[in-house]
């Protein structure tokens, strides 16, 4: 029996049931050394996908700042405050070191990214000023607390003794020399977030993660000292969560400790999971809500992790697809779509409900409603075409396949930069659409394939209303007209250097 099977069956495993368990996979590679052993892709999401990876940007920064600290221009021991030259700051957070905003012990016991910003707003002063201005809950250093402010920081560090932005350092020092080409990174008050933000492919992640698992070498070159990845990839702080082993394994520097090795982690199951000992990384783009992330990691380590070092032949492929609506409802995808009946009209407008409703149809989504005011719907030929009205009165046209997914796009709002600004009508945010049509309604899927993010539209003719929520809302609100990327675009035009697979191409001649 060849090798592979082993990988294969484990892989097919790995992906039964997955949507019974409401887990929505996107995207997965299987990297050892430097080749790509498995892959899995879910139609429409493509692989060559440059998707909103919220928290691993918090890796990406901490490996910027790390060529800093290597450069000499920083310690991790130094006082945040003397290096940034700020004053009037609380005088317990000016004792807050870089490792205790690394290692998220800035002794804010919540996220201070609200507080930070409308005490920047009420005082017109930068973040980072308010942000040190802060009062603290609890000593520096003392406890552990998730807090992207402090990563904020981080970034306002890079760009202050780099005299760069937090883009730029990392494109010229980490990720163009890795191997990775063009990015996007969402800003905030005219600066990288740094703690949210980035847009990668799933190579660009994994490359991340082999440059880690390698003691920051890549290519044979040098990118970070191996001292300061054993640094980062420590266990720096006690993170304590005794019924979530692979959250209560130790906290490094902007990077968790799992049950297995470490791992960069963005919200809805976006991961970079490295095992040093098997020489792998595992490559994960998703959607997971509530309670599902956990479950997703589980089935990672009870189905892939027992075969992963075993021989493999050829790179194993699956490509899979997103989760079929499931209404109750026998589907009736054979009805006319010309339209012309009370129930499948081929044109008409319809108001949003009033209740909210539960049921089969929205197993796996949030109540997170988008803000719209009216929809309305036109048949054309085998799609439909859906007109979205927002609470501020713009509309966007959505094209939706019977069957089969169109791609498209709808305006954007605010050009990447955060707080959006309500006039700002740069740049566009991709959709691709599909239709379903059961008994009793017709169901419209809108992926956005730079996000991890879906929403659903489900309209009842009958009744004349519709009901539109998101999967997942967007930590960036429920606009999906906020989540542009074509203005925060970096090292346009540079693609990334593919990951190889196995068995490998013969050398050109």
């Amino acid at each position: 029996m060849p090798a592979t099977t082993h990988l294969d069956s484990a892989l097919d495993d790995f992906l039964t049931g997955l949507s019974d368990d409401a887990l929505e996979l996107h995207g997965m590679l299987i990297v050892r050394g430097d080749a790509v052993i498995a892959e899995v892709e879910a139609t429409p999401r493509s692989l060559a996908d440059s998707r909103l990876v919220y928290s691993v940007s918090k890796t990406v920064t901490m490996l910027a700042l790390a060529t800093a600290i290597d450069d000499g221009l920083i310690g991790l021991d130094d006082i945040a405050v003397d290096v940034l030259g700020i004053a009037n700051a609380d005088p317990d957070a000016a004792r807050l070191t870089v490792r205790h905003l690394a290692r998220m012990s800035s002794g804010h016991s919540s996220e201070s990214l609200g507080p930070m910003e409308e005490l920047a707003v009420r005082e017109r002063i930068p973040l980072v000023d308010a942000w040190f201005r802060l009062p603290l809950d609890t000593e520096p250093g003392s406890t552990f607390s998730y807090d992207s402010g402090a990563t904020y920081v981080l970034g306002a560090l890079v760009r202050h003794v780099t005299g760069e932005s937090l883009a730029d350092r990392a494109r010229t020092r980490v990720l163009a020399p890795i191997g990775i080409g063009e990015f996007a990174w969402f800003r905030a008050a005219g600066d990288d977030e740094g703690f949210s933000g980035l847009h990668l492919t799933i190579s660009d992640m994994a490359r991340i993660g082999m440059l880690l698992r390698d003691g920051g070498v890549s290519r044979g070159r040098r990118i970070v000292s191996a001292e300061l990845v054993a640094e980062l990839t420590r266990s720096q702080i006690d993170n304590g969560e005794p019924d979530s082993p692979d959250w209560s394994a130790g906290y490094g520097l902007q990077l968790w400790r799992s049950r297995h090795g470490f791992r960069a982690d963005g919200a809805y199951g976006q991961f970079v999971l490295v095992l040093p000992q098997q020489d792998v990384v595992i490559a994960i783009t998703s959607e997971q809500t509530e309670g599902t992330t956990k479950a997703l990691l589980e089935r990672v380590w009870q189905h892939l992790l027992p075969v992963i070092e075993d021989p493999v032949e050829r790179t194993v492929t699956r490509t899979i697809e997103l989760p079929e609506p499931r209404s109750g409802d026998e589907l009736a995808n054979d009805i006319d779509v010309s339209g012309g009946s009370n129930t499948d009209p081929a044109s008409r407008a319809y108001t949003p409900v009033s209740h909210t409703g539960t049921g089969a149809l929205w197993t796996g989504f949030s109540p997170a409603r988008l803000p719209l005011t009216a929809l309305r719907v036109d048949a054309d030929h085998d799609a439909r075409r859906f007109t979205l009205t927002f609470a501020d009165n713009e509309s966007a046209t959505i094209a939706a396949g019977h069957g089969r997914w169109i791609a498209g796009a709808i305006g954007g709002l605010g050009g990447g930069d955060l707080p959006t600004d309500p006039t700002d009508r740069r740049g566009t945010v991709a959709v691709t659409a599909q239709a379903t049509r059961t008994q009793r309604q017709l169901i419209c899927d809108v992926v956005l394939p730079s996000t991890p993010h879906r929403f659903r539209i489900v309209v009842d003719p009958e009744a004349g209303t519709f009901d539109a929520r998101w999967r997942g809302e967007p930590l960036y609100g429920a606009d999906p007209r906020t989540l542009v990327t074509g203005a925060v675009r970096h090292a346009v035009g540079e693609a990334s250097i593919p990951l190889p697979r196995i068995p490998r191409e013969a050398p050109h001649l």
